[in-house]
């Protein structure tokens, strides 16, 4: 009975297989918007392999706190003081991992799926940075919408008091070195409160001055995408933020050029 239990379970976990794919960016495409790691603090990476079972979703416990969600072929990270944690998931039975974070680490944490009596368990397991690091380029963020990144606010800037060599404060080439797929030479030009913006062939936004900001959307292969551009106090550098799909938050920042 119980061997025809662990059969009717497999084929429940390889049809859960099909259709599960995980959306949201890969790990190489929303690295360039993780922030460096603040004083006193460490970094934890959870993620997933394995497609096996993908209908299995549960909830991550970190002392007793809800921080994510395992999810097939996902990874999502938290930064924690140093100190004590336990790492909790939940089936049909509670699995456990316990370690020490220290001030500057970082750790990763992958989750594995066995076979249970009624229904698999995922469980989570420590692995070396080298393993780490490599096993999660294969995965797709599934945390938190928004990246923990805040674009302060420039204030007492208007465009009144921005001159640079006579020009319109964006017109003329930036260079864009954080924005992940975003970067490279943006030729920018400002007619009145509008600017328009073209990276060769394949984005395309336009936006209006309002205030401090440059507000508008990008238009990347047919998709608008919003953005808020902070107004350079010094008429050379720039930074701000764009929302790719699903809400998640790249930073943009760059330097006059031309």
């Amino acid at each position: 009975m119980k061997a025809l239990i662990k059969i009717i379970f497999l084929l429940i976990l390889g049809s859960s297989m099909i259709g599960c794919a995980t959306k949201g960016p890969s790990f190489p495409e929303f690295a360039p918007s993780i922030n460096e790691l603040s004083q006193n603090t460490g970094r934890i990476y959870f993620y997933r392999t394995t497609v096996f079972g993908a209908a299995l979703q549960p909830k991550v416990k970190m002392n007793d706190e809800i921080i994510g969600t395992s999810i097939a072929r996902g990874f999502f990270y938290v930064d924690k003081k140093p100190g004590n944690y336990q790492i909790m998931t939940t089936t049909e039975v509670d699995r456990k991992l316990s370690f020490i974070l220290e001030d500057g680490q970082t750790r990763y944490v992958r989750f594995g799926v066995s076979i249970g009596f009624f229904l698999g368990h995922v469980y989570p397991e420590l692995v070396s940075p080298e393993v780490g690091i490599e096993e999660i380029q294969e995965c797709n963020y599934t945390g938190d919408l928004k990246t923990s990144n805040d674009i302060p606010a420039m204030s007492g800037i208007t465009t009144d008091n921005i001159k640079v060599n006579e020009k319109e404060p964006w017109t003329g080439k930036w260079k864009v070195d954080s924005a992940s797929r975003f970067n490279g030479i943006w030729a920018m030009k400002q007619e009145g409160k509008t600017v328009k913006s073209i990276k060769g062939s394949d984005i395309v936004f336009k936006g209006k001055i309002q205030g401090n900001q440059l507000k508008g959307n990008v238009d990347y292969s047919g998709d608008f995408l919003p953005f808020i551009i902070e107004i350079p106090s010094d008429g050379m550098s720039f930074k701000g933020s764009l929302d790719y799909f699903g809400g998640i938050q790249y930073i943009l920042k760059g330097n006059r050029i031309e």
